[in-house]
């Protein structure tokens, strides 16, 4: 398989196919009183049905995390695993881009840095802010948009970066609720921030009921690529010490309470005509 989505599409029958060949390979064996054949189709049989399995969590998982080698179709007890079936965005994205591991029930395994989190169609609304320390990519799935998949947090900012290189595709990025007394230098709330290290974001609709858009401090870099940002209760982007750097390539910033961007303490944003 070349893509995770042909572990569903074309894996998931062949696999089915594969466990009734060994199953009824296994059986001939057995009445042929081959024990050591028997045994052998036996394995191939169990891996097979493995797989399958596999198959089929991808099939009706929310979020996949897709590592950036190793075998598309694993069995679920592979110490390794490209493909990762998971219920929920903060499991997924805490495993990727948080710890490194995983907390599913399967066999526990490391987690590449550079892995991809695939969010399926929907709304995924998290309770806690998202602190990514290593390099990650989410993204909705190939074939949505921005407009048919969302990370929704309430009261809260949504995600803290100091990885090295985190990349946002495709997704609804939304803070809604909470106090919006602080401004974004003060603890203020923000749907991404970036403290040490660079995000980059690419087609998607950001938005801070209470807060600013996107934020860069001390020494945080961010590119924004066709991303549109609109009615935040603050600042569209903020941008706040010598070394934070904001990048703005063919963006939308529309009917923030405040400015479309905001820099002190020699912050700087580029791309957006002040």
């Amino acid at each position: 398989f070349d893509l995770g989505g042909e572990v569903v599409s074309n894996g998931l029958p062949s696999f089915a196919r594969a466990e009734q060949l060994f199953l009824n390979a296994a059986a001939l064996f057995q009445n042929l009183q081959d024990e050591s054949m028997h045994l052998a189709a036996t394995e191939r049989k169990n891996q097979a049905l493995e797989r399958k399995l596999h198959a089929q969590e991808l099939s009706t998982a929310r979020v996949v995390v897709v590592q950036p080698s190793g075998e598309f179709a694993p069995q679920r007890t592979d110490k390794f695993r490209r493909t990762m079936p998971y219920e929920t965005a903060a499991q997924a994205i805490s495993d990727a881009g948080t710890f490194g591991k995983t907390s599913t029930y399967h066999t526990k395994s490391e987690i590449l840095e550079g892995s991809t989190v695939y969010l399926r169609a929907g709304q995924h609304e998290l309770e806690e802010t998202l602190y990514l320390h290593r390099s990650v990519i989410l993204s909705a799935e190939d074939d949505a948009t921005a407009e048919d998949c969302s990370l929704i947090i309430k009261k809260r900012s949504l995600m803290i970066c100091d990885a090295k290189l985190c990349k946002i595709f495709k997704l609804n990025l939304r803070q809604l609720q909470g106090d919006g007394a602080e401004d974004y230098w003060t603890g203020g709330l923000f749907v991404a921030k970036v403290e040490d290290g660079a995000m980059e974001l690419q087609d998607c609709l950001i938005h801070s009921q209470r807060g600013t858009g996107i934020v860069a401090t001390v020494n945080g870099s961010v590119l924004l690529k066709h991303c549109n940002i609109f009615d935040c209760g603050h600042y569209g982007i903020g941008a706040d010490g010598a070394n934070a750097f904001v990048d703005v390539r063919d963006c939308s910033i529309e009917a923030c309470k405040f400015e479309d961007f905001d820099e002190r303490n020699g912050g700087k944003v580029v791309g957006v005509e002040g």
